[in-house]
């Protein structure tokens, strides 16, 4: 919970965030709700002060439930991790909104407070679409360094 004050009127809000680190470089980007997008730009967070200037259409009718804000030139890298499936996942599930910093830093933002074992679920659901895409973008860093190192080490 925490209060934010202006003036004589204050308003409290209730978020549970679920933080991850996969301690790796990876394309950052912004998935709000729509309905909720301008409930959290109210809270005081800046899309553009962070840099997440472009937003993105995506296919189908996920732009219907959710608005993504990407940094620039990083559109292609942003789509190996939100995929089709990824997206037919997220719009099933209603309240929460996703953060990936360039970094590797993976938030989860849900409205209230967590305490239905439904919702707890909800957010290993997540995890796990989007851990395993992580999983695959590391595994194609990984070759890439292992090829490079090969080519160098190779004498002829």
């Amino acid at each position: 919970y925490y209060t934010i004050l202006d003036g004589n009127n204050k308003k409290t809000y209730c978020r549970t965030v679920l933080s991850l680190d996969f301690a790796m470089e990876l394309p950052a980007f912004v998935l709000r709700k729509r309905r909720l997008l301008q409930e959290i730009e109210n809270e005081g967070e800046s899309l553009k002060v962070n840099n997440y200037t472009e937003k993105i259409n995506l296919e189908g009718d996920f732009n219907d439930y959710f608005q993504v804000y990407i940094r620039p030139d990083t559109q292609d890298d942003v789509l190996t991790l939100l995929t089709p499936d990824v997206m037919q996942i997220l719009i099933k599930l209603e309240g929460y909104e996703i953060e990936m910093t360039d970094l590797g830093v993976f938030y989860i933002y849900s409205r209230g407070a967590i305490k239905k074992e439904k919702d707890l679920n909800d957010i290993y659901v997540i995890v796990e679409a989007l851990s395993a895409k992580v999983g695959a973008t590391f595994k194609r860093k990984q070759e890439l360094i292992d090829h490079a190192n090969q080519a160098s080490s190779d004498p002829s």
